[in-house]
């Protein structure tokens, strides 16, 4: 299994039986903010595209439950490690901020296709 990470978007290659051509194959498998965008096998190339409606929909409902984990996370680490934690606050605010908008406009320019 190999991975590639960009813009908040992940591809992954994995192998799996494609109903298409019949066969174990490897698929290139692409998720959006951690959400299953589309499929698509590498030796027929029969392509599945999840609905970009269900896309936002589910990246909306699951951004509180993210942002309300990362808080405990982060709790959790200034209690343990305090002098660390406030060491390395402005560093992960910034990587987290250009995170955020990196799937953001993932998101969006999926959105917008």
């Amino acid at each position: 299994m190999s991975e590639l990470i960009s813009h908040g978007v992940t591809v992954v290659g994995v192998v799996l039986d494609c109903p298409n051509c019949g066969q174990e194959t490897r698929h290139e498998v692409h998720y959006v903010a951690g959400l299953l965008h589309r499929m698509e096998c590498e030796t027929c190339g029969h392509r599945w595209d999840v609905s970009h409606r269900w896309l936002r929909q589910r990246y909306l409902l699951s951004f509180p439950g993210r942002v309300a984990a990362k808080q405990v996370k982060l709790a959790r680490e200034a209690r343990s490690r305090p002098l660390a934690f406030m060491r390395s606050l402005p560093r992960r605010t910034i990587r987290k901020m250009l995170h955020l908008a990196g799937e953001v406009g993932a998101l969006a320019g999926i959105i917008d296709k």
